[in-house]
């Protein structure tokens, strides 16, 4: 790296570098010795060898020379002693009132607390790591997040927190555990774990968040520029973040072209397929020899598959609907246009994790477990998004309005679709002029608006509110929303693939949308 730079120190400045430790700088370096303190486990103070320097230096002279020339410390410096200290409270003659104390002899290379004490390094690398991330946390946690909105600052915020250390430092067991804990608690917005966590750790097709996995996802290359910028802030508050990523820009763009090229393509991340030289691997299918791609996806794949646990739910989807593609329901479920509370009730009902009255009389947490809009029936699952008799006006609104949208669609196909089945589910079946991004857009509004309405009535019994008003708002609002976020990030082939191809009940405008009920 040397080689690259322009600016060189003087020659005077290379001659004292080089040369050999001298009696003058042993003498200036004592004597620059804070007062007041020990150096050494012997007690005797910074004043006692600054007064008796002269004949110290030769002892001292020695010492230096040797570590120059051995490369090693001495014993006594590669250790540490623990002095017991009053808390200044208490009875002097009880061991309780002391506390011990000790100066361990690591150092700080690059961020990263190095010496021959590992357990005291771990302390200081990854107990700082907990208290930040747990500050951070406590700050997010009191602003109202969906689901997928606390992922993506577990999966971006906090992740990046540990890159740096992940790829220089192996994490002890037990602050894994903790850093799990915590990031999981607030997954769930520290309350019941509602899904096991080998199974958010799957693919989204199969367990619908797909959280990287601490141990194993380390991502390569350098640090971004809000990593850089809460780093130093640790050290120094007042630091301005444009400063930050001026000086940080300047080093990088000093750095020669192959170190920037070996940095970010060759240290093996898992989310690039990059090409592991080993013999190569196969498994047979049918009795024929099929090649694996040797890539690190490949194997983090395969390590998760391992790890993880498909969703406890997927026997009760199966046995109820046998020809149902689950794989499909996690994809559909995570639509780029659905809000995030959609997306958050769409994982509920698919992990059958929504505290309906049934649930709930289960924990103990209701006297009964009467649906509280209709009072008539046990609520579960079912009854709340389909059997509840109040809810016939709403789905037969919502049946012709459905026709209305699928009205040049071949009538078979029509026929072949479950409305049942796509209340809970979605619709899974494509065919020619049917637009199932927004068939599935409506079903995910429609299942919301029920849901908003029970838990309304649950917490007012005596109030009304008309469900087909409140939905045709709430679609209204939604289609108004990515209207206008797509066309502000140009986004316009997505705009035509959700909302306006093979849909007859939606009316373009002048950029606005106009729905035809």
């Amino acid at each position: 790296m040397l080689n690259f730079l322009s600016r060189t120190i003087d020659i005077s400045d290379y001659e004292m570098c080089e040369s050999d430790i001298t009696f003058d700088e042993i003498c200036r370096s004592v004597n620059g010795m804070k007062k007041g303190k020990t150096p050494g486990p012997d007690g005797l103070t910074c004043e006692f060898y600054c007064k008796f320097i002269n004949e110290f230096k030769d002892i001292f002279f020695h010492v230096f020379n040797c570590i120059e020339n051995e490369g090693q410390l001495s014993r006594s410096m590669r250790h540490s002693v623990i002095n017991l200290i009053f808390k200044k409270k208490g009875d002097k003659n009880d061991i309780k009132s002391y506390r011990p104390i000790t100066l361990a002899n690591v150092i700080e290379v690059l961020g990263v607390w190095v010496g021959k004490f590992q357990e005291k390094c771990n302390i200081l690398n990854w107990e700082k790591k907990i208290s930040s991330i747990t500050t951070v946390l406590n700050l997010w946690k009191r602003r109202h997040l969906s689901l997928h909105g606390r992922f993506a600052v577990i999966s971006s915020l906090l992740m990046s927190k540990l890159w740096y250390k992940l790829t220089v430092q192996t994490m002890p067991s037990k602050y894994y555990l903790q850093i799990k804990k915590i990031c999981v608690d607030f997954l769930w917005n520290f309350k019941t774990h509602q899904v096991a966590y080998e199974t958010i750790i799957l693919e989204k097709s199969k367990g619908i968040t797909k959280v990287k996995h601490l141990t194993y996802e380390v991502i390569p290359g350098f640090l971004k520029f809000i990593a850089i910028h809460e780093i130093l802030s640790e050290k120094d508050a007042d630091l301005k973040y444009d400063d930050v990523c001026k000086f940080y820009r300047n080093v990088l763009v000093s750095l020669p072209p192959e170190w920037v090229h070996f940095i970010n393509e060759n240290i093996n991340p898992v989310s690039k397929n990059f090409e592991i030289t080993a013999d190569c691997f196969s498994f047979s299918v049918e009795d024929k020899e099929v090649p694996m791609p040797q890539s690190t996806r490949t194997f983090y794949n395969l390590l998760i598959q391992l790890v993880g646990k498909s969703p406890v739910s997927e026997s009760y989807w199966i046995e109820k609907y046998p020809e149902l593609e689950l794989s499909e329901c996690y994809i559909f479920s995570n639509l780029y246009i659905l809000p995030g509370e959609c997306r958050e009730l769409n994982f509920q009902v698919l992990h059958r994790t929504l505290f309906t009255k049934v649930k709930l009389l289960k924990c103990n947490m209701s006297d009964n477990d009467t649906c509280p809009v209709c009072a008539q029936s046990r609520e579960d699952l079912e009854h709340m998004f389909i059997n509840c008799v109040n809810l016939s006006q709403f789905t037969d609104f919502l049946k012709d309005f459905l026709l209305n949208f699928m009205c040049d669609v071949d009538d078979n196909f029509v026929n072949t679709l479950d409305f049942d089945q796509a209340m809970l589910m979605g619709f899974l079946k494509r065919s020619n002029g049917f637009n199932f991004y927004f068939a599935n857009f409506i079903m995910s509004i429609a299942r919301f608006s029920i849901y908003k309405r029970r838990n309304f009535i649950l917490l007012n019994p005596l109030a009304k509110l008309n469900l087909v008003d409140y939905f045709k708002t709430l679609l209204e609002k939604y289609i108004s929303h990515y209207f206008y976020l797509l066309n502000q990030r140009k986004e316009h082939f997505l705009l035509e693939k959700y909302f306006i191809l093979d849909n007859p009940v939606i009316k373009v405008t002048d950029n606005h949308a106009e729905i035809l009920y």
